[in-house]
């Protein structure tokens, strides 16, 4: 993709020198993220982690750097076990409710982990992109109610109100911790 004129903002550049100062084992990705597609990572990235440090306060970097690792580290153990055994390490929807979405020590790490995959992956990226494209933009000269199935950190829901002030945000998640994470940040 060509150069860009987006400026990443104090917050993502207070973001981006810690994880690589201090968690450098997660830069390398998060740098081919940013050559990848630099002006769509600026326009995921910056009020995303600009949202996050408002509500988050001084040591908001630390808090999504450390929630992205965890969430990394999380996914590559359930695939090591899942190659070295053949199977998942949780083996019913009951199982993974409780070890996770259930579990407010490991979904508030996993919350501001996926939070901040959201402009970290290329494919996330890709996917704002195609939620910018094609649905944000679409909606502008209209009103309404926005249902968020699975809404999670309500980022996408936030994204979209944010650019259509006449509409209105409702997410619904399983994660109690996420709803009360996402409501208190919005």
């Amino acid at each position: 993709m060509g150069s860009s004129d987006l400026k990443f903002s104090e917050n993502l550049n207070t973001l981006l020198t810690f994880v690589r100062e201090q968690r450098p084992v997660f830069w390398r990705g998060i740098e081919n993220t940013i050559a990848f597609d630099r002006d769509g990572f600026a326009s995921a990235a910056n009020p995303l982690v600009d949202w996050a440090a408002e509500y988050l306060g001084p040591d908001f970097h630390v808090q999504l750097a450390d929630g992205y690792a965890f969430l990394v580290m999380e996914l590559a153990k359930s695939q090591a076990v899942y190659q070295q055994t053949g199977k998942y390490p949780n083996k019913s929807y009951a199982d993974v409710y409780e070890a996770t979405y259930n579990n407010p020590e490991f979904m508030t790490k996993y919350h501001w982990g996926l939070y901040m995959a959201t402009f970290a992956w290329p494919h996330h990226i890709k996917i704002f992109r195609f939620f910018e494209r094609e649905f944000v933009s679409k909606f502008r000269d209209q009103s309404g109610l926005l249902l968020d199935l699975g809404s999670g950190s309500g980022v996408w829901s936030k994204l979209f109100v944010n650019s259509n002030p006449n509409w209105r945000g409702l997410g619904v998640d399983i994660s109690e911790t996420s709803v009360n994470e996402a409501n208190a940040m919005v």
